[in-house]
């Protein structure tokens, strides 16, 4: 990203902080908001998942794991849009 020119390196003046990256111009903003939202899926997927495991009881197959995540997904998916509601 430094090299495509979306984000400066900015030296510290503290010392020990070392070097921070910072974003540069509009480009630069859209490459974090987008590595933002990636990440935010990624872990929302993990989330997802250690809900389906923490409900299962023994051994399933990877079809019924499957089932089971898309639905505790959608569970979690409406739950977090009727809080938003309350707002």
């Amino acid at each position: 990203m430094v090299e495509d020119s979306e984000l400066s390196i900015l030296e510290s003046d503290a010392g020990d902080a070392g070097p921070t990256l910072v974003p540069r111009g509009k480009d630069g903003l859209e490459q974090l908001d987008l590595y933002a939202n990636i990440l935010e899926n990624f872990l929302e997927g993990y989330r997802v998942l250690r809900g389906t495991l923490h409900a299962v009881r023994g051994p399933l197959t990877p079809r019924d794991l499957a089932k089971r995540a898309i639905t505790t997904g959608e569970r979690m998916y409406l739950a977090k849009e009727s809080d938003d509601a309350k707002l």
